[in-house]
């Protein structure tokens, strides 16, 4: 059976630099948790920002659901049907968090519902959808919290909530715990692996790999913007483990 998603040959490089990535290829169906492990420099974060489309590939192609997601055709389309979670939430912290969650799919709104929502507020389904979101991330009751007055961890879950509640079918997480407590990494953690089992795909990069083991049950490794390691978390090996903390140490 076909992935869902597929990375083919891909390929990218920075001016007067080696390859960041070179030729990188795997698949993933629906509904599979992936983490993506790997030294600081390995090529993650350049990886997952292509699949994202905040960069063109200078090699190789993406294909979700049979359709190249940076074809002539279906570039626009399909951007919608990925959804980004940042390192850092990088939400606005003076608003509140159902305002900070509606503003990730506010893009697909009309001029009209736009006027509307920011004159008179948003509706009763949209704020229910966020009541709905909030709840599933651990954050009932705190939609007229500000921002800025959260923990950085619970800001955090508000910014998963954001890219859970546009639904996408393919959930790329950049490093979202490197800034909290293990006890909020592993709830986040959690949280993006039961997005898998609700249908969507879910491509995560984890720091600690001990947290990747624990939480997804395919791990895929990269080194030098190469591939490393694919494969089921039991057969992870040891050297590939070893690599990711000595070259951070380093």
């Amino acid at each position: 059976m076909e992935p869902a998603l597929a990375v083919e040959g891909l390929g990218f490089s920075y001016p007067a630099r080696a390859n960041v990535l070179e030729d990188i290829s795997f698949g993933v169906s629906a509904g599979e948790a992936v983490a993506v492990i790997g030294p600081s420099g390995a090529g993650k974060s350049t990886l997952f920002r292509i699949i994202a489309h905040l960069a063109a590939p200078a090699a190789g192609r993406i294909v979700l659901g049979g359709e190249d997601i940076y074809g002539a055709s279906s570039r626009r389309r399909l951007r919608g049907a990925i959804g980004y979670v940042h390192q850092q939430h990088g939400l606005p912290v003076g608003i509140a968090a159902s305002m900070a969650v509606l503003g990730g799919e506010m893009h697909r709104w009309s001029v009209w519902r736009l006027l509307t929502s920011a004159l008179i507020g948003p509706g009763e389904t949209d704020l229910a959808r966020v009541s709905e979101v909030l709840c599933r991330v651990g954050l009932g009751g705190r939609e007229s919290d500000r921002v800025g007055e959260m923990s950085v961890g619970q800001r955090q879950r508000v910014a998963v909530a954001r890219t859970l509640l546009q639904a996408p079918r393919v959930i790329v997480a950049d490093e979202p715990v490197a800034s909290v407590d293990s006890a909020t990494a592993d709830v986040v953690l959690g949280l993006l692996a039961e997005e898998a089992a609700r249908g969507a795909i879910v491509l995560c990069s984890v720091h600690d790999v001990g947290k990747a083991r624990r939480h997804f049950p395919r791990i895929i490794g990269l080194d030098r913007g190469r591939l490393t390691f694919d494969g089921p978390r039991e057969d992870l090996p040891d050297e590939v483990a070893a690599g990711v903390r000595d070259r951070d140490v380093a």
